[in-house]
């Protein structure tokens, strides 16, 4: 059967706009859709003819539109030969003639009868009870895993069919893993206090002193014996040693003055005498006023270290993710607006980055160093040139780099990848060093 041109016009707006996504807009300026419409039933082909150009009474070369809104069309909306789609009960109206709209078709039809319910999935810690669901439905177990159903009859069938299946076979012992980059070394811990002083023991008590002998008795005097006969004259003696000088006598006293003698001759200049015994130290002097502060020395060269860690405990890996540091010789922002960033007290002059896996890794990750340039939680971000990936089958990666941020900027450290460290069950540590 051969539709009337209208009827294919009917049925070309109706196709278009409900392929689109609300047919937008509304009364007069609602969105129109233009398109050709023939105006003759086609025939056929002729011999062609030199094209000529359409007279305004030409319609053959007119575009027509298929407008919408929520409501019905007004006799001031669209031009004639248009169509307008009611988008709110689903009505068209068209083609226009004479400037004004002909009665609606409706696009939607009734609808239909209810359908019977549906079978649904119950599920409880406990095995189902008859009152639980209706005939047709499933039941799981959650605590055993095991699955009953379809309820058939009132009845639920038992036992159900459990949905672990037996233990597999102990699988071969995997190979030994590489022995891990040596992690930084720790800062020295504080010295303990000294102890206190133990008290003195007491004194022991004197011994008590011995008894004093008795003297004993003096012996009685012998008798003197007979004087004997004198003696041989027996050789001379060596000649003993020189006595000791005797003490000097007495002055005498002094006797009368005499005349005075002729002055003699200048003598010579006697020997310099010694040097006379050092004076007493004399009182100490005043004390002087304290003299003006000296100027504050140039900063030291101290390397200021963060360590990161992302264990296989967690998801990092499967996205972007900043990463809070656990260690830092710089002040921790973390949880200041959620970003997770050490705070510089001096410029960033020289800066390195170095990240190991625990092993080698089934997948790449990025690590990026970023900054802000005034601290303001959940400010911009600006990606610094320190940024470096570990391939892979790899488990390690470093960069360098010069000026990277100056005093009072935070610096964040960000990881990048497509699977999560819980997934390749491979732990990551990175360590930012920076140096004035």
């Amino acid at each position: 059967m051969k539709l009337p041109p209208q009827a294919l016009v009917s049925v070309a707006a109706a196709t278009l706009c409900l392929s689109l996504a609300g047919c937008g807009g509304g009364g007069g300026g609602g969105q129109s859709f233009p398109f050709l419409l023939p105006t003759t039933t086609p025939t056929t082909p002729t011999t062609p003819t030199t094209p000529t150009e359409p007279t305004p009474t030409d319609t053959s070369a007119v575009k027509r539109g298929v407008l919408s809104g929520a409501g019905n069309p007004t006799a001031d909306i669209g031009i004639d030969s248009d169509f307008y789609l009611n988008y709110t009960d689903v009505t068209l109206f068209g083609p226009k003639a004479n400037g004004a709209w002909p009665a609606g078709v409706a696009l939607r039809g009734a609808d239909g009868i209810a359908g019977p319910a549906g079978s649904m999935v119950r599920y409880g810690t406990v095995d189902p009870l008859v009152t639980d669901g209706n005939v047709g439905d499933f039941y799981l177990n959650t605590a055993t895993a095991t699955l009953f159903g379809p309820k058939v009859g009132g009845a639920w069938p038992m036992p159900g069919v459990s949905l672990i299946g037996p233990t597999g076979s102990t699988g071969a012992t995997g190979s030994t893993g590489s022995t891990g980059a040596t992690g930084a070394t720790g800062a020295s811990g504080p010295t303990g206090a000294t102890g206190p002083v133990g008290a003195t023991g007491a004194t022991g008590t004197t011994g008590a002193t011995g008894a004093t002998g008795s003297t004993g008795l003096t012996g009685a005097t012998g008798a003197t014996g007979v004087t004997g006969p004198t003696g041989a004259t027996g050789p001379a003696g060596a000649t003993g040693s020189t006595g000791v000088t005797g003490t000097t006598g007495a002055t005498g006293i002094t006797g009368a003055t005499g005349p005075t003698g002729v002055t003699g001759p200048v003598g010579a200049t006697g020997v310099t005498g010694a040097t006379g015994a050092t004076g007493a130290t004399g009182v100490t002097g005043a004390t002087g006023a304290t003299g003006p502060t000296g100027a504050t020395g140039a900063s030291g060269s101290s390397t200021f270290n963060v360590t990161y860690s992302a264990t296989a405990d967690n998801i990092y890996g499967n996205g972007s993710y900043s990463i809070a540091p656990y260690s830092a010789d710089l002040t921790d922002m973390t949880g200041d607006g959620g970003n997770y960033g050490v705070l510089l007290p001096v410029d960033c002059a020289q800066a390195d980055l170095k990240v190991a896996f625990s092993k080698n890794t089934p997948s790449a990750y990025t690590f990026s160093v970023f900054k802000q340039t005034v601290f303001v939680p959940n400010s911009p971000l600006t990606l610094t040139p320190l940024s470096c990936t570990v391939s892979a089958g790899t488990n390690s990666c470093e960069i360098a780099g010069f000026n990277l941020a100056a005093t009072g900027e935070v610096l964040l450290l960000q990881l990048q990848g497509t699977q999560g460290m819980n997934v390749s069950n491979v732990s990551a540590y990175a360590l930012l060093s920076c140096k004035p």
